[in-house]
């Protein structure tokens, strides 16, 4: 174990954080794509003898995957990445797969690719977001209507 550590010190040294590559035209956002995380570390893995490999793991809420240090007659794994999908819809899940994978291997090799926000897109809610909600928890209940007289 201690010479695939070793290994993967060394690569770590020449690994750079993965740089935006792609944009999200829904958000109007950039953000690096699994392939550009994978091209970040491959290269640096494979010249110290370390194979990286991701498996997954079923799960009946969503995608969970696995990365895997391979070298130096050990194996290390780097936990599991778990993001919730919907299932009968194949293309929420195979999202969520590519999301997992591109998390799960940035955390493993210890790379950023996306500015870091504090979490504040995750937290963020608008201002007129909640005065939506306001109007729809503040209008009055419909008054019935009076029956005509017969």
């Amino acid at each position: 174990m201690d010479k695939l550590i070793e290994a993967l010190l060394a690569a770590q040294r020449n690994i750079k954080h993965s740089l935006d590559d792609s944009t999200n035209p829904r958000f109007n956002s950039q953000y690096t794509s699994l392939e550009g995380v994978i091209d970040a570390v491959k290269e640096h893995l494979n010249a110290e003898g370390v194979y990286v490999q991701q498996i997954t793991h079923p799960d009946p809420d969503g995608a969970c995957v696995e990365t895997i240090f391979h070298g130096h007659q050990a194996s290390l794994s780097a936990g599991k990445v778990f993001l919730p999908a919907e299932k009968h819809d194949p293309q929420k899940f195979g999202s969520a797969l590519t999301y997992a994978r591109r998390y799960s291997l940035a955390t493993a090799c210890g790379i950023g690719h996306a500015k870091d926000d504090d979490a504040e897109a995750a937290t963020e809610i608008s201002l007129s977001s909640i005065g939506e909600l306001r109007a729809l928890h503040s209008k009055p209940e419909p008054k019935p209507k009076k029956k005509a007289a017969s």
